[in-house]
């Protein structure tokens, strides 16, 4: 089977290296999960005020990030393949979703320049390829325990990060 691309602009790529050197992609995702949150109210109850007071607590992205894809079961190349194989990383891992096509590098040997997107690093700790019924397509998920910040990043060969939650530059090492 061919890679295939489930929907233009979902692309998603794994490394060990926040760089992306040797990035592997996983093809075939049709659905990425939100990033960020909105922040918990904290409730202040005053015994002398006739009034509950609500106050903007912190934002929490969530640890969890649940992504759908279309199943490819070739040995070794298809996604359900390159998934288990980001799986079994004994370290975290980053991940890149691209949220704007990248672009081919000139020269001598050309290499894929990511677009812009956002860069995190975690682990994957489950996937699962869903069953089938008539008239649709299957679909299977995996699921990133997400450590740390989100960074977004502005792609291309020498990218600038911000960190997604305090829009704040951010250097990676």
């Amino acid at each position: 089977m061919g890679k295939y691309q489930a929907s233009v602009g979902l692309r998603m790529f794994w490394a060990a290296t926040y760089a992306m050197s040797s990035a592997t992609e996983i093809d075939g995702l049709t659905d990425t999960p939100d990033k960020g949150g909105d922040a918990n109210d904290i409730t202040v109850n005053i015994i002398s005020q006739k009034e509950v007071t609500h106050l903007a607590g912190q934002t929490d992205g969530g640890g969890l990030m649940e992504y759908t894809f279309v199943p490819d079961f070739t040995p070794s190349t298809g996604n359900v393949a390159v998934i288990h194989n980001a799986m079994q990383q004994t370290d975290s891992i980053w991940f890149y979703e691209e949220y704007a096509e990248g672009s081919m590098s000139t020269g001598q040997t050309p290499t894929y320049q990511p677009g812009p997107g956002f860069l995190y690093k975690g682990k994957i700790k489950s996937i699962k390829a869903g069953g089938q019924s008539g008239n649709s397509a299957q679909s299977g998920t995996f699921t990133i325990e997400r450590e740390g910040t989100i960074y977004e990043s502005t792609g291309g060969a020498n990218p600038t990060y911000k960190d997604f939650f305090t829009g704040k530059t951010a250097s990676l090492s």
